[in-house]
């Protein structure tokens, strides 16, 4: 029994996505699988970042993309989805890049200017 290539394993997730968008009578361009199921479509136990790369390469071309999320699942996204987004120049924060890049500003207080640390003391809290 030989294992399906990465670009079958690629097909078979985004044939996935459609028979259950199909059963719910729903457009689905997002959605989520545990690490477990991603095995089970590549038919493997250890997906190895070589494999992962392939399969991420062919969900492009499908039109899809992956994330690899904290909890050690995956999140896909149909790519025309996300084509309506608002896009963000880099324009507003030049001042930081350049000061970051000559040493001036450093990394804290970057964070202080997005509130890294207030996010995290009000997770401590909950």
């Amino acid at each position: 029994m030989s294992l399906p290539s990465a670009y079958a394993a690629a097909l078979l997730t985004v044939l996935n996505a459609k028979r259950y968008s199909e059963e719910k009578e729903k457009k689905v361009s997002r959605f989520r699988v545990s690490r477990q199921t991603l095995g089970k479509l590549a038919k493997r136990q250890l997906l190895r970042s070589s494999f992962l790369d392939e399969y991420e390469e062919h969900l492009r071309s499908l039109g899809w993309m992956m994330l690899e999320l904290p909890d050690a699942s995956y999140a896909f996204l149909e790519t025309a989805s996300v084509e309506g987004w608002t896009k963000i120049s880099s324009n507003r924060v030049n001042k930081e890049i350049t000061k970051v890049s000559k040493g001036t500003m450093v990394e804290e207080d970057l964070e202080q200017e997005v509130g890294a640390h207030d996010d995290m003391d009000e997770q401590l809290e909950d």
